[in-house]
């Protein structure tokens, strides 16, 4: 009630400030004679402000914009008043101060360790009422007086004119006469009549009849009634009972206006107005002929005249303005400054910045919450922390609702609310962070917070804004923490595993302590050797739990201090946790930090950077000074330089946190420049001018334009010239002080150096040649940072007689650069580095006759061949064609993960940027997930088993009632690791759906077609669809029928199977083509013992045939039960000859791999009796029932994911994965069983009694 109060007291002291507006608007409304409507409609104005909240109704030409905040300045100071009551004591939550340690043990250096700041206080809400709740009290109490009082003369009325009697007929029109009342008035609401006193005749009860029918036929009636009800909300304001007053005198002057357009005769009027002139009877009385404004109503009545034609399109007219200036308030105000919304900034109690900001995403139903994961992102390093969140500008919301979501698998679930302090002297709130039952409780755990604030003006007129933010904190489970807490910059210390983790200098390194009281001594080092080798970092004792900070940074001489230049890059810290506790027992904890300096940020152009920790850009042109020679050239003013600002070009970069370089180049003259090496040894801060390269038979400096320069080492560096002066290449090895020219093996000096990486002592030099004209490229590479150089031979695009890509697989295990894709007119093709033979990750992009290098793109670089897609298109419709890479990113049983790059090409002219190709933007498999996550929502039906998956355009249920009554259903459906791309002219994508917790139950597929535009690859959902799950192709609609139907399997020629086209030689491998796009696939072959024996698989999608057809001596044998699955991975199935049950004639095994994936190999095992013209199969074990055997393993022991078969002579064998059935599938191996496969007349079994078990847990 009292938020409805100040509601209503807003909207009278507004509707107050409009009658002081009216008042002299009336005054000169009379004076220019207007009609009385025009005064008329100024009081419904009056009206309107009275019963409309404040910003219900806007007008950018209101005339309220003086006493509108005025009012809500008012009003909300009211608002916050407090009651005046007692405030108990503030109520602190609990927290460890950091005491001092004992003298003995306080030999750490001071304030290393600040002690922790006192969390933030939060006020107990003083109990008693308020002045605005007293006051709405007071108001309630009020209206319901006044009404009350209204309804009782109302009645009191009624009853006085119950005798009334009916008087006139029809041609006349009927009154009512009564000998109760002294004078006419209109009563009544629905049927409102005419009451006039008894003995009234003549012509004065004619005036009186139309006067009052006159009111009647106005509404006048109905409308003072509204007002008078409306007055008694409003029954504290004076200055709106003058408007009644008013309102009821200008009613009446209406009324004779209407009066004398229609009959005349002002006099005669007159006449009847002076004759039954009467005081007012009553407050609450209808009002007489002749009690309201007689005299005033005679003056103008005697000057009336009929009103101009243009009269009424002046009250019009002036009935628009009123509204437009007076009823509406200004255009409600965005929330802010100058139209701008406040940005929310959260700041975290061990934070010393400023904190993130975060922007609002708009209203909530244009928000995506809670499907996709907001930008802004802050990490606290204890498990409870308290967050500060800031307002920057505008005035405080009036409603707010904090809801907090789990992150889970990239998606923000179980949202519930939580509570927030205000702030509002400052502007904010303050929440505190508790931990959740359903968080992981170990390691680093992600939520999402979502603030809906929502500003009001008014009652009905309301503002609502979201902001969102996630927070990464350590993960622990409710309840008393039993062991500290540690946290290196945004890593969590895992004191179950390696204990150690990765942190840049600079970095806090938090400790949150358990609950048990006792005490703490921190060290770096080890506290048991020489005391030169340990530093005592920090020391304290707390009662409860409590946290400790350091700074990370260089440790030496006997403290920890910020890097300084000559220290290492990075260095390997020790740290001893020791805790006493307080019954006397001594705990040690251990952890390793490599804490590395971080490298300073550089811009695009390399002309600017920014330190780590720095929000703001610092230009290189005020840092890098004049070079020393300038002091003595008098060439375009270069003697009078003192800075290099507007005149530095150049490229450098950084080897590491520490020691960076800059080459600066600068024209003089034609075709010719001056380069300048310059070094940096603390960051970016300061520089300092080295040598620069000299040609072998000069000693004057070289003066031309450099093509590419890269150090990488501190001391090694190389600097590239252009071809147009023979192309020379300088290295040095001191830093930059002296350069040698070397020579590289190419066949002239043509090439130039245009790009340069390395990592460690394995650098790629990328070469540029012009010998034709034309571009080309090629790729040397050095493994001992550039002593010696060998050419790395690219690939060339091969193609099988179906034109399809094909590699050999010696080539791709032992090649350094591996073909991974090509357009098939040679225009653009992709390389991915052998890791193996180069020490170097990445692709490579040849686009052109150019090639780039990205390092940060990863391919799938296994043993098995995965071609990437490749397609060059105008995605954007910009004109410019695109090129678009599907590339492998990983696979395994269950698995396949993509990524989908696209690259533009980038020719700017620029000395330091060759043409090529440019990483335009990537679609990963995190983002992809989040995004086909965010268009497919899912509902579970319990009893039904079932889910119901919904993507705004069609329905989709995947029943899973056949699963086992243990499964974990229920979670939501979202995309897992099997997806893959189609880049064409449409770029596409096909994924797999899986409810949370079972990946290897796919319950749906989505395939849906993906956008480039503004230089993002985003999911194009309106084209989404939803599909059983099936390797269908990517055409968004699944196959009617086969494309390659086999009707009759048994009726196939061996010259129609697809033998290899070259002679095997060795071990066979199946082709790249053969394995995946085949309609029959030759998975097998053997030559062994001069019997040729091949084994092809059908592809049951294409052909509409499932089985195994073998081949052997030309006749052929087709086992339909034997099915076998295709993986995206190859593995041969070649067939192997071997008296396997001693009978004196050679059996056929085969050995199929059905599943692989990490820590997943399984393989099943056939045998085959072959009596010289015919095939049978003789035994088989299916590798995913050996599980179910009884194989006498020991007590707490399950088989694995892991069935192996080979062959030993004219034995078969098996390895056979253990792991500890307590622990996750796939992940705990603990041992093996090894041992022969038995063949008899019985067919394959596996003996227990034959298999031996080996513990060993590195298996």
């Amino acid at each position: 009630m009292t938020e409805l109060f100040l509601t209503i007291l807003q909207m009278s002291l507004m509707a107050a400030g409009v009658t002081v507006i009216v008042l002299p608007l009336r005054w000169l409304f009379r004076r220019l004679r207007l009609p009385a409507l025009a005064c008329v409609l100024l009081w419904l104005v009056v009206a309107l402000r009275m019963v409309l909240p404040v910003g219900m109704v806007t007008s950018s030409f209101s005339l309220m914009g003086w006493l509108t905040p005025a009012v809500e300045e008012r009003v909300d100071a009211l608002a916050r008043m407090e009651p005046a009551a007692e405030v108990p004591p503030a109520a602190v939550p609990a927290a460890a101060p950091a005491a001092t340690a004992p003298a003995a043990e306080s030999a750490a250096p001071d304030s290393v360790i600040p002690p922790p700041a006192p969390p933030p206080q939060t006020q107990t809400p003083p109990e008693g009422r308020s002045l605005p709740d007293i006051l709405a009290r007071v108001w309630l109490a009020g209206v319901i007086a006044v009404w009350g009082y209204t309804l009782f003369s109302w009645l009191r009325t009624r009853a006085l004119l119950s005798t009334a009697v009916r008087k006139g007929s029809i041609r006349e029109g009927w009154w009512w006469e009564s000998d109760r009342i002294p004078t006419a008035f209109v009563f009544g609401v629905i049927r409102p009549r005419v009451y006039v006193p008894a003995g009234l005749e003549g012509e004065n009860l004619r005036w009186v009849r139309i006067h009052e029918e006159s009111h009647i036929e106005l509404g006048h009636s109905r409308c003072k009634l509204i007002y008078f009800l409306i007055m008694g909300v409003h029954w504290f304001n004076p200055v709106l009972w003058l408007s009644w007053v008013l309102l009821v005198r200008d009613l009446e002057l209406e009324c004779d206006e209407r009066v004398l357009k229609s009959c005349g005769s002002p006099r005669e009027y007159s006449a009847a107005l002076l004759a039954l002139a009467s005081p007012r009877r009553g407050p609450l009385l209808p009002p007489g002929f002749g009690e309201t404004g007689v005299k005033d109503r005679i003056k103008r009545a005697l000057k009336w005249k009929p009103a101009a034609r243009w009269a009424a399109v002046v009250v019009a007219v002036l009935g628009t303005l009123l509204v437009f200036t007076l009823a509406a308030d200004p255009t409600f105000p965005d929330v802010g400054l100058d139209g701008q919304y406040p940005t929310l900034r959260v700041h975290l109690e061990t934070d010393d910045t400023e904190g993130v900001e975060v922007v609002n995403m708009g209203a909530p139903e244009d928000a995506d919450w809670p499907e996709t994961l907001p930008e802004t992102a802050c990490t606290a390093a204890t498990p409870s922390p308290w967050v500060d969140l800031y307002l920057d500008s505008g005035q405080f919301p009036d409603q707010w609702v904090m809801t907090e979501y789990l992150v889970e698998d990239g998606t923000a679930v179980n949202p519930q609310e939580v509570e927030l302090s205000t702030q509002r002297a400052e502007n904010g709130f303050l929440l505190r962070v508790e931990s959740r039952e359903d968080a992981p409780g170990t390691g680093m755990e992600t939520r999402v917070y979502v603030l809906s604030c929502t500003w009001r003006s008014g009652v009905l007129h309301s503002h609502t804004l979201e902001y969102a933010f996630r927070l990464t904190l350590p993960s622990v489970p409710p309840g008393p923490l039993t062991e500290p807490v540690v946290v290196a910059g945004d890593q969590r210390v895992d004191f179950d595993g390696d204990a150690s983790v990765t942190a840049a200098m600079g970095e806090t390194l938090t400790i949150i302590h358990p609950d048990e009281p006792g005490s703490y001594m921190l060290y770096c080092g080890d506290p048991a050797g020489p005391s030169g080798n340990t530093v005592q970092l920090g020391a304290g004792m707390w009662n409860s739990s409590g946290w400790d900070s350091l700074t990370l940074g260089y440790l030496a001489d006997g403290m920890m201090r910020a890097a300084e230049p000559g220290d290492p890059p990075a260095q390997e810290q020790h740290y001893t946790l020791s805790y006493t506790w307080e019954d006397g027992s001594h705990e040690n904890y251990y952890f390793t930090v490599y804490a590395y300096q971080p490298k300073p940020e550089w811009d695009a152009e390399n002309l600017r950077i920014r330190f780590p920790g720095d929000t703001e850009w610092a230009n290189l042109d005020t840092l890098i000074p004049v070079p020393a020679e300038w002091a003595n050239q008098d060439l375009a003013g270069r003697n009078e330089a003192t800075d290099l600002v507007g005149l530095l070009t150049g490229t450098g970069g950084m080897v590491d946190g520490l020691n960076g370089w800059f080459v600066f180049a600068i024209g003089r003259g034609v075709g010719n420049a001056d380069t300048y090496v310059y070094r940096t040894h603390d960051g970016g801060r300061t520089w300092t001018e080295t040598g620069r390269p000299t040609m072998a038979s000069e000693t004057e400096t070289v003066h031309w334009f450099p093509s590419c320069a890269c150090f990488v080492t501190d001391e090694i560096g190389f600097l590239g010239f252009s071809h147009f002066n023979g192309a020379p290449v300088f290295r040095t090895t001191d830093g930059g002080e002296t350069w040698e020219r070397i020579t590289l093996p190419l066949s002239d000096q043509e090439w130039e150096l245009s790009k340069m990486y390395s990592s460690g002592s394995s650098v790629l030099a990328v070469m540029t040649g012009y010998r034709s004209g034309e571009p080309e490229s090629a790729v040397l590479f050095s493994r001992d940072a550039g002593e010696t150089w060998e050419i790395l031979e690219l690939p060339q695009a091969q193609y099988s007689e179906l034109g399809e890509l094909t590699v050999s697989p010696e080539q791709w295990l032992d090649a350094p650069v591996r073909l991974l894709g090509a357009l098939p007119d040679g225009s653009a093709a992709l390389y991915g580095l052998n890791p193996e033979e180069t020490g170097l990750d990445g692709l490579l992009v040849e686009w052109n006759g150019s090639l780039s290098y990205f390092s940060n793109l990863t391919y799938n670089t296994g043993p098995q061949i995965i071609f990437s897609g490749l397609s060059l298109d105008d995605y954007d419709g910009d004109g410019a064609d695109e090129l678009a890479a599907a590339t492998c990113t990983g696979t395994g049983t269950g698995m396949s993960s993509w990524r989908l790059d696209l690259f533009e090409w980038q020719n700017t002219g620029a000395q330091w940027q060759p043409a090529g190709a440019r990483l335009a933007d990537s679609l990963t498999e995190e983002e992809l997930a989040a995004q086909i996550n965010a268009a497919v929502d899912s509902t579970y039906d319990p009893e039904n088993r079932s889910y119901l998956l919904q993507t705004g355009v069609e329905t989709w249920t995947a029943d899973l009632s056949g699963e086992d009554a243990d499964a974990p259903l229920g979670g939501p459906v979202v995309c897992g690791s099997w997806f893959q791309y189609e880049p064409e002219e449409q770029l596409a994508v096909y994924a797999l759906l899986y409810p949370r917790g079972m990946p290897m139950t796919a319950v749906a597929a989505y395939a849906s077609h993906v956008n480039y535009e503004d230089g993002l690859l985003e999911l194009n959902t309106a084209t989404g669809t939803l599909m059983p799950d099936g390797d269908y192709p990517l055409t968004l609609q699944p196959p009617e029928a086969p494309a390659t139907p086999i009707s009759d399997p048994e009726a196939i020629l061996p010259d129609e199977l697809p033998w290899p086209s070259y002679e095997v030689e060795g071990e066979f491998w199946p082709d790249n083509y053969n394995w995946h796009e085949a309609p029959v696939k030759l998975i097998g072959l053997s030559n062994d013992r001069d019997r040729t024996a091949a084994v092809f698989a059908f592809d049951g999608h294409e052909t509409g045939q499932e089985g195994l057809m073998l081949c052997v001596g030309g006749h052929l044998a087709y086992f339909p039960e034997l099915t076998y699955q295709v993986t995206s991975q190859v593995h041969p199935a070649n067939p192997v000859w071997g008296d396997f049950d001693g009978d004196g004639t050679d059996e056929l095994a085969v050995i199929p791999t059905p599943g692989t994936g990490t820590g997943v190999l399984m393989q099943d095992l056939y045998v085959f009796e072959w009596d010289g013209a015919e095939l049978t199969l003789g035994g088989a074990i299916d590798a995913y029932e050996v599980a179910d055997m009884d194989l006498g393993l020991p007590a707490n022991r399950r088989i694995g994911s892991r069935v192996e078969f080979w062959q030993d002579g004219n034995t078969l064998m098996a390895d056979i994965g253990v792991e500890d059935s307590a622990a996750p599938r796939t992940t705990s191996y603990v041992g093996e069983l090894t041992g022969p496969v038995t063949y008899d007349s019985r067919g394959l079994t596996l003996d227990p009694a034959a298999l031996a078990y080996t513990e060993d847990t590195s298996f």
